[in-house]
């Protein structure tokens, strides 16, 4: 059975007769299908950690020398077309590559996750900075978790809760730490020590 239409996958030129009644036609003019080639799918690299605090970035990477297209999460990013892109947003990022109006993409995907760094810790004093040899003062912090204090910019041994005694002389910072992300206390408290 013959039909009126073909569907071409390959390149070449493409001509079409007619037969009625065992009389054959002449050849149509000729169509030039051009079946282009699609690129390489390209491959995504890193160049970092993933996974970090805020102001901090990834590079990713395209194998394509030409025609790429980063996304962000199944959208294209405007202007971001070289082979590398500088990523600070969490979201999951993949590339394209172009050429002659064929598209490829990679198979690979790239998750960013950028953390937020916890509220700066405040430190309250229950008690006067200035007292004699022997005594001492509480500092508290307003935060209860991922803390460190520290004295004279030196981590205290084991001071990690929500208030600390403090019995020597003396500047006292705190820190409070949340997914790998550290904020310092603005504040510090100076402890002297009286004879």
């Amino acid at each position: 059975m013959c039909s009126s239409d073909l569907t071409a996958s390959k390149s070449g030129n493409y001509t079409v007769t007619s037969t009625i009644d065992g009389c054959t036609g002449a050849a149509s003019t000729a169509t030039v299908i051009l079946v282009k080639q699609n690129p390489a799918i390209p491959v995504i690299s890193t160049e970092g950690a993933t996974v970090f605090c805020e102001g901090g970035q990834v590079k990713l990477g395209s194998n394509a020398l030409a025609g790429n297209q980063w996304y962000r999460n199944g959208v294209a990013i405007k202007d971001q077309n070289g082979t590398s892109f500088l990523a600070s947003t969490s979201g999951v990022y993949t590339v394209s590559s172009t050429i002659d109006g064929c598209t490829t993409t990679s198979n690979k995907t790239v998750a960013v996750t950028v953390n937020s760094y916890p509220a700066v810790p405040l430190i309250s004093a229950n008690g006067n900075l200035s007292f004699c040899d022997g005594e001492s003062v509480l500092l508290t912090a307003n935060a209860t978790t991922g803390l460190q204090w520290m004295k004279d910019g030196m981590q205290i041994k084991n001071a990690t809760g929500s208030s600390y005694s403090a019995t020597e002389p003396g500047y006292y910072t705190v820190s409070a730490t949340f997914n790998g992300c550290t904020t310092s206390a603005q504040r510090s408290e100076e402890h002297t020590s009286e004879l």
